[in-house]
């Protein structure tokens, strides 16, 4: 984190939370750089050697080595 982001944290927020409140930095879809960009983002297809809703192969575990998974993503 840089010095002016949190310099700009503190001064924003400390106030609202010590006083109660909200504060005016918060994280939500309208923060997405996406959204402030004004564009759609479009359907990215994600491929991996995992089976949809089964286990994590041992392999990839931390038990059996922590290797990467191959991933490949389309679109």
């Amino acid at each position: 984190m840089d010095l002016q982001h949190a310099m700009r944290s503190i001064i924003r927020g400390v106030p609202r939370i010590a006083l109660g409140g909200v504060p005016a930095e918060r994280a939500g879809v309208s923060r997405l750089a996406w959204r402030r960009l004004g564009v759609r983002p479009t359907g990215i297809r994600l491929f991996s050697d995992f089976t949809d809703g089964g286990d994590i192969p041992f392999a990839h575990s931390a038990d059996g080595g922590g290797f990467a998974p191959p991933l490949s993503w389309a679109d």
